[in-house]
C-alpha cells in the first residue's frame, strides 16, 4: 500500500519511463566522465573506456526490454523493483572492475537508493540498502580474499576494514534517511490530499448552502451573526460582508425577540432544546425601497452544535411566506363571497317580485295625481327610490351570478383592451360627476391589445374601477391609466388616483359585499373581484390613507 501511494502522484508509466531513460542518461555520462579521466586529454581511441562501453551498450538493451515491458505489463510496481535489483547487480559488477573497495563508483549505491525512496516506500528502501551494503561488502570480501581477481594492490587489513565499514555505514544512512524522506513525501503527499479533498468538501458545503432556497443564518452565543446564505441576503437585503457581527434582531422584527432570546439563554448554558418556530416580519434592507418593502416568513430556530456536541449559536432558517398567507387570506375572502352571493341572488329574487308590483301601483297612481301637488311630489319621491332599489337588487345578481356561475367559454370574444379602456373614459368625461378639477391621462400603447375575454363584463371592470377613483377624489384629482402589454404571457393595467386612500382595515376586506368607503352599494369592486377571477386575472390594491390608491389589474391571454 505504501509504495502504491507513492506512484499515484503521476501517471505509473511515465515514472517508470522517467526511470528508464535517467538510468541510461546515468550510463551516458559515467561513460564521457570516465573518457575524460583516464585520458588525459589525449581522446584517442587507446583511452577510450571500453568495458565501460559494454556497460553503455548493456543499458541500451536493457532500456528497450523495460520499455516493451512497461508497454504490455500491468504491474509496473514489480517492473520497478526489478529495474533495482539488477541496477545493484550491475553497480557490483562496475565496483568489481574497478577497484572494489576503493572503486569511486561506490557512490552509485547511494545515487540507487536516493532513487529507491522516490519510486518506492520507506520499507523498501531500508531493504534495497541492506542489499546494496551486502552486495559491496561481498565484492570486497571476495576480491581481498583472491576469490576473484583484484585490479587493486593489497591493503592492510585494518584499513580494508575501515573502507569496507565506512562504505557500508554510509549506504545504509543514506538508505535510512532516504526512507525516512520517502516517508515523509507520502505524509506530504497524504496531507496535500486531505487538504484538497477538505477543499472540495467545504466548495461542495458551500454550492449546497448557497443553493438553499430557504433563508439560513448562523449566530454566536450573544446573537450576532456569523453567516448568511444568498437566500437570506436576498430577502433581508444585507450583504454577507455587512451582516456578519451584526445583531440578528435588526434582521426581523421585534416579536422574534422572546423566542430568540429564550433560545439563547438555553445554548449560553450549553443545554440542547427542540426547534422553535414562528413567524415575523422581513424588511428589506434597501435604499431604494425606503424601507417599505416587507415580506412575511417562516422562522425556525435550532440550536448549532460543535464538533464536541457543545451549543456553540443559533441557527435560523427562514422561508418566505408572503404569497401563501396572500393566497390563505383570498381563499377565506372567495369563501365568504360565495355564501354572501347565494344569499344574495335568493334574497333579490325574493324581493325584486313584489318591488315590481309595487313599481307598476305607484306609476298607475302618478298617472291620477295631478302635478305639483304634495301627493305627485311623495309619488316620485317613492318611485325614484324604488328604481333605486331595484338597480341595487340588480347589482346583488350581477354578484350572485358572477359568485356561483363562473365564466362562459361561449361568451368569450376578441376584445381589444385599450378600446374597452377608451369607451370607459368617454362616458366618464361625459358624467356629471367630472369638472375642471379633474385631470385624466392615459398611457396606452399605439398597436391593439387584445385577450379573449367577456367584452362587457371587461368594460364593467375598467367603469367601475374609473367612478370609484373618481368618488375617492371629491375635490378633484389625477387619475392615470397605464396599459402595458407582456408579449406572450398577460396584460397590465394599472389605475392610479390621487384621492383620500384606504386604511389597512378597509384593504382587508375591500372585496366583501356591502363594504364602501364612497357611500354606495358596496358591491362595485365585490363584481370587479369576481369577474378578474373567472378571466384568471389578478387584482392588486395599494393604498395609503390621504395619498391615494393604485390598483394592477392582470388579464392572460
Amino acid at each position: 500500500m505504501e509504495q502504491n501511494a507513492v506512484l499515484d502522484a503521476e501517471t505509473p508509466i511515465l515514472k517508470i519511463r522517467r526511470l528508464i531513460y535517467g538510468r541510461l542518461a546515468i550510463v551516458f555520462l559515467l561513460l564521457l566522465t570516465s573518457w575524460w579521466w583516464t585520458s588525459n586529454i589525449d581522446y584517442s581511441l587507446a583511452s577510450f573506456p571500453h568495458r565501460l562501453f559494454l556497460l553503455f551498450l548493456f543499458a541500451i538493451a536493457l532500456t528497450l526490454f523495460y520499455l516493451s515491458l512497461s508497454r504490455f505489463h500491468p504491474e509496473y510496481i514489480w517492473q520497478i523493483r526489478l529495474q533495482f535489483v539488477i541496477d545493484i547487480v550491475l553497480i557490483t559488477w562496475l565496483v568489481g572492475e574497478t577497484g572494489e573497495s576503493t572503486s569511486p563508483y561506490v557512490t552509485l549505491y547511494i545515487v540507487l537508493i536516493s532513487s529507491v525512496g522516490y519510486f518506492l516506500g520507506k520499507f523498501e528502501t531500508i531493504l534495497f540498502a541492506v542489499l546494496s551494503t551486502t552486495a559491496f561488502s561481498i565484492i570486497s570480501i571476495a576480491s581481498r580474499d583472491s576469490l576473484l581477481s583484484s585490479l587493486t594492490p593489497e591493503v592492510p587489513v585494518s584499513r580494508f576494514l575501515q573502507v569496507v565499514a565506512f562504505n557500508s555505514v554510509g549506504i545504509l544512512i543514506v538508505g535510512l534517511l532516504a526512507g525516512h524522506l520517502s516517508e515523509r513525501r507520502n505524509v506530504v503527499k497524504k496531507l496535500k490530499e486531505t487538504e484538497e479533498s477538505f477543499d472540495d468538501l467545504h466548495f461542495l458545503h458551500e454550492r449546497i448552502v448557497e443553493s438553499i432556497s430557504a433563508g439560513l443564518i448562523t449566530t454566536d452565543l450573544a446573537g450576532k451573526i456569523r453567516t448568511l446564505n444568498r437566500a437570506a441576503a436576498e430577502l433581508t437585503g444585507f450583504e454577507a460582508t455587512d451582516a456578519k457581527g451584526e445583531s440578528v434582531y435588526r434582521l426581523f422584527d421585534d416579536n422574534i425577540r422572546p423566542s430568540v432570546d429564550l433560545c439563547l439563554h438555553r445554548a449560553g448554558e450549553g443545554r440542547s432544546f427542540p426547534a422553535a418556530h414562528f413567524e415575523s416580519l422581513v424588511t428589506r434592507n434597501s435604499k431604494n425601497d425606503a424601507g417599505e418593502n416587507q415580506s412575511t416568513v417562516a422562522c425556525t430556530v435550532t440550536p448549532l452544535m460543535g464538533k464536541k456536541g457543545m451549543v456553540n449559536g443559533l441557527l435560523l432558517s427562514f422561508q418566505d411566506i408572503t404569497q401563501i398567507r396572500a393566497m390563505e387570506k383570498s381563499l377565506r375572502r372567495a369563501d365568504r363571497l360565495a355564501v354572501v352571493g347565494r344569499m344574495a341572488a335568493g334574497l333579490a329574487h325574493e324581493i325584486r317580485n313584489p318591488l315590481g308590483s309595487m313599481s307598476s301601483a305607484m306609476q298607475f297612481l302618478e298617472e291620477n295625481v295631478k302635478a305639483a301637488t304634495p301627493e305627485a311630489e311623495l309619488l316620485g319621491v317613492v318611485l325614484r327610490e324604488s328604481d333605486r332599489l331595484n338597480e341595487i337588487i340588480s347589482n346583488f345578481l350581477t354578484y350572485a351570478q358572477l359568485s356561483v356561475g363562473g365564466l362562459a367559454k361561449d361568451k368569450l370574444e376578441l376584445t381589444n383592451v385599450g378600446d374597452a379602456i377608451k369607451d370607459c373614459l368617454v362616458l366618464l368625461q361625459h358624467s356629471r360627476e367630472i369638472n375642471d378639477s379633474f385631470v385624466l391621462n392615459a398611457d396606452l400603447p399605439e398597436a391593439p391589445v387584445t385577450i379573449m375575454a367577456n367584452q362587457a363584463q371587461v368594460k364593467q371592470v375598467f367603469w367601475n374601477l374609473f367612478q370609484n377613483s373618481i368618488h375617492a377624489m371629491p375635490d378633484g384629482g389625477n387619475l392615470d391609466i397605464i396599459l402595458k402589454d407582456f408579449a406572450g404571457k398577460h396584460i397590465s393595467i394599472t389605475i392610479k388616483d390621487t384621492g383620500c386612500g384606504m386604511s389597512p382595515e378597509n384593504i382587508e376586506h375591500l372585496y366583501e359585499p356591502f363594504i364602501s368607503s364612497t357611500n354606495g352599494s358596496g358591491l362595485g369592486l365585490s363584481i370587479v373581484h369576481n369577474i378578474i377571477r373567472d378571466h384568471g386575472g389578478r387584482i392588486d390594491v395599494q393604498s395609503k390613507k390621504d395619498k391615494g390608491t393604485t390598483i394592477s389589474v392582470e388579464f392572460p391571454y
